[in-house]
């Protein structure tokens, strides 16, 4: 009897994996026309999300700017504005994912060699109606190409981008 459970059991959890696994196809919306000769250092090209009045979370991608990493490295600091909507105190960083693309790499997390003036808050909870600056540093391929900045909700399955943006380097 207890095998017959532990079988149905994991018939279920393969199952769940299953239709988890095929609700995360994902597809592409388009990001637009982006002119690479419309704007100097760190100039941003478009914003192209406009989050959902009823939306939990309000994100504006505000300003990048290029930094050194602690080994010498090229990075670039993006600066966050997070408002809470929701009914509970949340983190920028346990609310959101951000996702950094280059040349459509994705890019990594990086160590700054000086910390930003609000690299610490992304984990600092924000009261319902309330917002924080929230900056975030990843690693740069070079400083030339462009830099695109994409902050979805963590744990929506639809995919909604509360904050696109495209940076010029050059």
């Amino acid at each position: 009897m207890t095998h017959a459970r532990k079988l149905g059991a994991a018939a279920c959890a393969c199952l769940l994996t299953l239709s988890l696994g095929a609700c995360g196809g994902g597809s592409d919306t388009g990001s637009g026309a982006s002119d690479p000769d419309s704007g100097q250092g760190s100039q941003e090209q478009a914003q192209q999300a406009e989050p959902a009045e009823d939306a939990p979370y309000q994100v504006t991608i505000d300003s990048a700017q290029v930094v050194k990493t602690y080994d010498g490295g090229d990075a670039v600091c993006i600066t966050f504005t997070f408002t809470n909507n929701s009914d509970e105190a949340e983190a920028f960083g346990t609310a959101t994912r951000v996702t950094v693309y280059q040349d459509g790499v994705e890019q990594e997390i990086a160590m700054p060699a000086e910390s930003p003036a609000n690299y610490g808050n992304s984990m600092s909870k924000v009261k319902t109606g309330s917002s924080i600056t929230v900056d975030g540093v990843y690693e740069l391929a070079n400083t030339t190409s462009p830099v695109e900045v994409e902050v979805t909700e963590l744990f929506n399955l639809d995919g909604t981008v509360l904050a696109e943006k495209t940076f010029d380097l050059s």
